[in-house]
C-alpha cells in the first residue's frame, strides 16, 4: 500500500497473505480509516482490509468463501461503508456494510430473482435510499435499478430494463440536483452497445438520452 505526496510516492507497508488483487478504489469512512477490499485471483475469496492513512492500526479479515467481491467499489455513505457481491451459484448476490468495528461485514440484503448479480457502485440518493442496478435478474432478466434503506428493508425495483432501453448494467448512479439519477448499461439499445439514460427517484420518467 502506497501513498502519493508533493515528494513522490512512499510506501506505507507490504500486504501479505494469498496472491491476490485489489478493487477498483479505497474509500475513507467516517470514522476516519480508509478501506478497501483484496479478492482472491479465482475471485472466491474476499479480505477487508482497514488501515489508518499514515499506514497505522492496520487490520484485515478474511471474508466468507463465495463471497465474490471482485471490482465492485466501496461507497462510503453517511449512514457507513457499503459495497454489493455478485454472488456465485445459488447466491445471486448481496448487498453489505462494513461492521462499524472493521471486524467484518454484515449482509444487509440478498438478491433473488427480482434483480441479481449486482456490480454496481452504490449511491446514498437525498432520501438516504441506497441506489444501485444489477446485472440480470427482473422481468426480462436483463438487469434492473432497485433502491433499498441501508438496514436492508424496502427493497423496491424502480425500473426494469430491457432491449430497446438498455440492459444488464454494470455501473453505479449518480444524482442531480433536481434528484435524477443517472446511469449507463453495457448492452441494448438500438445498436446493442449500451445507453444513458436517466429516471426519478420513485421510478417515474425513465428517459433514455443516448445510444451508444
Amino acid at each position: 500500500i502506497s501513498r502519493l505526496s508533493s515528494s513522490g510516492l512512499v510506501k506505507l507497508r507490504d500486504v501479505e497473505g494469498y496472491p491476490s488483487l485489489f478493487g477498483l478504489n479505497m474509500v475513507e469512512g467516517n470514522d476516519g480509516y480508509l478501506y478497501t477490499l483484496q479478492h482472491a485471483a479465482s475471485g472466491y475469496y474476499g479480505t477487508l482490509i482497514r488501515f489508518k492513512p499514515d499506514g497505522s492500526e492496520f487490520s484485515s479479515v478474511r471474508l466468507p468463501l463465495n463471497s465474490v467481491i471482485t471490482d465492485s467499489p466501496l461507497a462510503a455513505t453517511s449512514q457507513g461503508v457499503f459495497g454489493v457481491s455478485r454472488g456465485a451459484g445459488k447466491n445471486k448476490g448481496f448487498i453489505f456494510k462494513i461492521k462499524s468495528d472493521g471486524s467484518g461485514i454484515d449482509i444487509i440484503y440478498s438478491f433473488q430473482e427480482n434483480g441479481s448479480r449486482p456490480e454496481c457502485k452504490l449511491l446514498e440518493g437525498r432520501d438516504g435510499f441506497l441506489y444501485g442496478t444489477t446485472r440480470i435478474g427482473g422481468a426480462h432478466d436483463y438487469g434492473v435499478v432497485f433502491k433499498v434503506r441501508s438496514d436492508g428493508q424496502d427493497y423496491t425495483v424502480l425500473h426494469y430494463f430491457d432491449q430497446t432501453g438498455g440492459k444488464h448494467s454494470r455501473s453505479g448512479l449518480v444524482q442531480d440536483k433536481a434528484g435524477y439519477l443517472y446511469g449507463t448499461t453495457e448492452f441494448g439499445g438500438v445498436r446493442g452497445r449500451g445507453v444513458l439514460y436517466k429516471i426519478r427517484e420513485d421510478g417515474q420518467e425513465f428517459q433514455k438520452l443516448l445510444d451508444f
